[in-house]
């Protein structure tokens, strides 16, 4: 079909509606792309990492899983395949934050030492709009959404950017000073914080906001009994739980489990 000119207006009901469905169907593959992305990621795992799987089988029977399998998960063979394989080669250095300023009509206006590194990381191809990358662009119109009480979506993304590293962009105001009638945009590039990775991990492989739990935990350096006591569950079942995240994840140990999460190694 062919469309009309874009005039700004909202979705009609019909449109909200194919959107709706189509969400139920991308979602899923959105999901899986990204999770694949972390596969990439981490170091090699041990014979004992291996192991950890078997020796947290819980010594007991007769027990039956709760909540069944999230439709979201990704299981598949690709996945667990690609886990299993994690490499390791050491990641480059990521270089450090970075501040671009961006006037009223996007034109850049100015930029810290380190913006030139950050956007040939962002985009190694051509960059037509005045060398800077879409993914910039995106969070300060972001930003520009929300003052217009638009979208209340904050003016922030994660972008991938090989090697299992991950950069976190966000859009703020700038201060006034001066004459100036309005004050700049700021767009600040750094390394992905780790509870930010986190975050986009448990996204991306569907994980439960239980097992979401089990994972901050276990990245706080809590141990199983820890974690039994502070959610108030029977250890078994943090036992159990972690078993069903290894499956998710395609990994045997929460040491690997971690490393993936959060970009680091083990």
């Amino acid at each position: 079909e062919q469309g009309g000119p874009v005039t700004g207006e909202p979705f009609t009901v019909e449109e909200v509606g194919y959107l709706a469905a189509v969400v139920h169907e991308v979602t899923p593959a959105l999901r899986q792309s990204i999770a694949r992305q972390f596969l990439t990621d981490g170091s090699r795992e041990s014979e004992a990492d291996r192991a950890e799987s078997a020796e947290s089988e819980p010594l007991r029977s007769g027990i039956v899983r709760s909540g069944g399998v999230h439709a979201d998960r990704i299981t598949s063979a690709a996945v667990h395949a690609s886990a299993s394989a994690i490499g390791g080669g050491t990641r480059p250095e990521l270089p450090q934050q970075a501040v671009l300023t961006l006037d009223a009509d996007m034109a850049v206006v100015g930029g810290t030492s380190s913006v030139e590194e950050w956007l040939g990381l962002l985009q190694a191809g051509p960059r037509p709009f005045q060398g800077v990358p879409a993914e910039v662009l995106n969070v300060a119109a972001q930003l520009l959404a929300l003052e217009a009480d638009v979208d209340q979506h904050p003016a922030s993304s994660r972008v991938y950017l090989g090697s299992g590293q991950w950069a976190m962009l966000r859009a703020s105001r700038m201060d006034s000073a001066g004459s100036v009638a309005i004050p700049p945009l700021a767009v600040t590039i750094q390394a992905c914080p780790p509870e930010a990775r986190l975050d986009m991990f448990a996204r991306s492989f569907g994980l439960t906001p239980r097992q979401r739990e089990l994972i901050e935990l276990a990245a706080a350096g809590a141990d199983t009994a820890a974690m039994a006591g502070a959610l108030g569950i029977a250890a078994y079942t943090v036992q159990d739980q972690f078993k069903q995240i290894f499956d998710t994840c395609g990994v045997h140990s929460r040491a690997t489990l971690l490393a993936l999460a959060m970009g680091t190694t083990q």
